[in-house]
């Protein structure tokens, strides 16, 4: 975790008074941009074992040799590197601004980000960069802010309270559970289910058919015979009935044009057929 518990000289790189929402309000608060030359043992508390990925011992050998004291890491393993961003974020801060002989600004609730590794200089020195955020400002203390000037130097001190950690993983999309595997036949049948039931072809002939079985069933249930496939003297309604079924499909049909011989023929057939029925159904009355 990154504190500053000694007081430590910092320059002020930038400052930026803006305003922040508290609820519906609008309150003044400002944001300072601080320059610290540190021992590179700071990287430590940016990131642990920092110090050792980008510094080595001056001698490789010395480490490893009794009774000699250890020298720091001191060598750069490498120049290649750039400013290096470290992503940490702590909230609930205080921090401490000493300019000379006038009491100190404490500003509380502060919001410490934007740690940047500027420079990493041979000799065991680093450049780091912070800001820190703030609305704990009252008259006395803008008005010492305002005549606070870019690149001035100050002493700070950073107090970093325990679980100030503002960096929380984003939230992740909960996705619903897959369903479990359909079978073969579960499919089918869901097909079957969700499937348009198909439209009954009438016809002719079909509606006689149903006129004459709905008459004998009626008959079945009345007198208990059971007369299958026969007109039997109650099948005049049956016929009645089919003429008003044909009727209907007449009306429904619409008319068709150019019908082809073998077209002329079937309706012909099926008028002959309608015909003798209907003579059946005569001499059975």
């Amino acid at each position: 975790m990154f504190q500053i518990e000694e007081a430590t000289p910092a320059t002020l790189k930038a400052k930026t008074p803006r305003d922040e929402k508290h609820g519906d309000d609008s309150v003044p608060a400002i944001t300072l941009a601080w320059k610290l030359r540190v021992p590179n043992t700071w990287l430590d508390r940016l990131s642990d074992g920092l110090t050792e990925l980008f510094y080595q011992y001056e001698d490789p050998v010395q480490r490893e040799l009794d009774g000699v004291p250890v020298v720091s890491l001191t060598k750069l393993r490498t120049t290649a590197v750039g400013a290096l961003e470290v992503k940490n974020a702590y909230l609930g801060c205080t921090l401490t601004v000493r300019d000379g002989t006038q009491p100190p600004m404490v500003f509380g609730d502060c919001k410490v980000d934007k740690f940047v590794v500027a420079e990493m200089m041979e000799g065991g020195t680093v450049e780091i960069h912070i800001r820190v955020g703030t609305s704990d400002i009252d008259a006395a203390t803008a008005g010492r802010l305002v005549m606070m000037t870019v690149g001035s130097e100050h002493t700070i001190t950073l107090q970093v309270p325990p679980q100030a950690d503002a960096q929380t993983p984003k939230q992740q999309t909960l996705e619903p559970p897959a369903p479990p595997p359909v079978t073969p036949i579960e499919a089918l049948a869901q097909a079957e289910a969700t499937a348009k039931p198909k439209k009954e072809k009438r016809t002719r002939v079909a509606a006689i058919d149903k006129a004459l079985l709905d008459t004998n069933a009626r008959m079945d249930k009345r007198d208990g015979v059971a007369i299958a496939g026969t007109v039997v003297p109650y099948a005049r309604p049956a016929i009645d009935l089919a003429a008003d079924e044909q009727r209907k499909l007449d009306a429904e049909r619409k008319p068709k044009k150019g019908r082809t011989m073998a077209q002329k023929i079937a309706r012909a057939e099926r008028d002959a057929a309608r015909a003798t029925a209907q003579k059946i159904a005569k001499g059975a009355a």
